[in-house]
């Protein structure tokens, strides 16, 4: 699961967030999306995190590069990760 804060504006962090009763979205990921978010070190290339995701989940993960690409994007696009 991801956590994250409904704000990045430092005033509203400081006026607003405490007002609220859940002051962060949390994310739910599935297995695949855990096991690849967990490799994303900064250290990791993608050809070794699709080997590591073939081996443990095997011929139902295919097309691993497709998937793996397009948890990436989206990661990318919510600001979790930069490429």
């Amino acid at each position: 699961m991801l956590i994250y804060p409904k704000f990045q504006n430092r005033f509203l962090q400081k006026y607003l967030l405490p007002l609220l009763a859940k002051p962060n979205f949390r994310i739910r990921l599935d297995d695949y999306g855990s096991f690849i978010w967990q490799r994303c070190d900064g250290q990791t290339d993608v050809a070794q995190i699709a080997l590591e995701v073939r081996a443990e989940f095997g011929e139902k993960v295919e097309p691993v590069y497709e998937r793996i690409s397009m948890f990436l994007k989206r990661m990318e696009s919510e600001q979790f990760i930069s490429l």
